[in-house]
């Protein structure tokens, strides 16, 4: 997941299930139950910090009715007072297990108590530059009074961004569902340590989105994953400074993780002319793919197969028919957007027919 450095001047901005958002106010309505502190249920106000986390509530007059102390990773919780219903949202507006004791942060769960997250997170996000980073366990490299942890829902576009944001739009293959993916760049690190990296991301609601195409439901679903799937515009395809890269010449490529990589596409805008980089077309007569639909190809094809669709790229060493179906189904709902385009049937995919692919 990635550390996002937070704005002092808007201390409030969060917003939570089930809540109305008045400016810098959060209101939360509450019905009276046989468990709550005061009589009968009402509307409360809630504060809280610059890294999100609640720390004081109000009721509808301005009094304050509960307090909430933390020390910085969000353990040793106090509160004093009692608003109706205590929430289980806290530290840095993260919903805590009333069980465990963890905090759910949508790709992984925290312990406030170590400071630590429970499982590891992608390799990817491991920074030759900040030290503080190669700890794939730790929360917000290390500093939770200035950073606050993102959610891990992320399509990184790694490079050309106006282009990543571009194709991923036009992969929806579907007008209305294309004018709302947008980017959300977001800075890292402190001192000379500083990076930035640019996520794919969908405005307003993820079901009304998905309903738009079959390639915008998905992208949703890549989107809103526990994964960090990243995208690169390159001549050069790379997946690990261990493994032997190839050149794209026009072309395109994607590493799952059943070949031992991270989820990650690569595409090579520039073209040659007189150079052949997308055969599959040429075989089948119909114009080769741009890269838009390299991008329906790669990621709602390839790496969405593998991650949603059960489909894994490589089985027992072996390539998968069924994930190849799936790549040509990604390009193909691209390049309907214009007949033209013609349509590609499966079976010319590359390597289909060889003899140790398996269904």
């Amino acid at each position: 997941m990635v550390a996002t450095s937070t704005n002092l001047s808007v201390p409030w901005n969060l917003t939570f299930a089930n809540c109305e958002c008045l400016g810098g106010w959060r209101t939360q309505s509450q019905q009276p139950t046989t468990n709550d502190a005061h009589q009968g249920g009402g509307t409360t106000f809630s504060h809280a910090d610059w890294l999100g986390t609640e720390r004081v509530r109000r009721l509808y007059n301005g009094a304050v009715c509960e307090s909430i102390s933390s020390l910085p990773f969000g353990d040793a919780q106090t509160t004093s007072g009692g608003c109706y219903h205590p929430s289980s949202l806290h530290f840095t507006g993260k919903e805590r297990d009333s069980e465990s004791g963890l905090d759910y942060f949508g790709a992984r769960f925290d312990s406030s108590i170590l400071g630590r997250f429970m499982s590891p997170d992608s390799p990817s996000y491991s920074n030759r530059k900040n030290p503080q980073s190669w700890n794939l366990y730790a929360y917000s490299l290390n500093n939770p009074v200035t950073f606050r942890d993102a959610d891990g829902h992320k399509i990184d576009c790694t490079n050309n961004v106006q282009q990543c944001q571009q194709d991923a739009a036009n992969s929806t293959g579907n007008a209305q569902a294309a004018a709302r993916v947008t980017t959300e760049t977001t800075k890292h690190g402190w001192w000379i340590f500083k990076w930035t990296e640019t996520s794919i991301k969908i405005t307003g609601d993820i079901n009304s989105f998905r309903a738009l195409s079959p390639n915008a439901s998905k992208l949703a679903d890549l989107v809103t994953s526990k994964d960090t799937i990243s995208v690169s515009y390159d001549q050069y395809a790379k997946p690990s400074i261990w493994a032997n890269g190839i050149t794209l010449n026009g072309g395109s490529t994607s590493y799952t993780p059943s070949e031992g990589y991270d989820a990650q596409a690569f595409i090579d805008p520039n073209r040659t002319a007189g150079v052949t980089y997308d055969q599959d077309a040429v075989d089948q007569h119909i114009p080769e793919a741009n890269t838009a639909e390299e991008w329906g190809h790669e990621v709602e094809g390839h790496i969405w197969g593998e991650l949603f669709g059960g489909h894994p790229g490589m089985i027992n060493g072996h390539a998968s028919r069924a994930n190849m179906r799936d790549s040509i189904t990604g390009e193909n709902a691209v390049r309907a957007l214009d007949p033209a385009r013609g349509q590609k049937a499966p079976e010319f995919h590359h390597n289909y027919n060889d003899k140790d692919t398996v269904p």
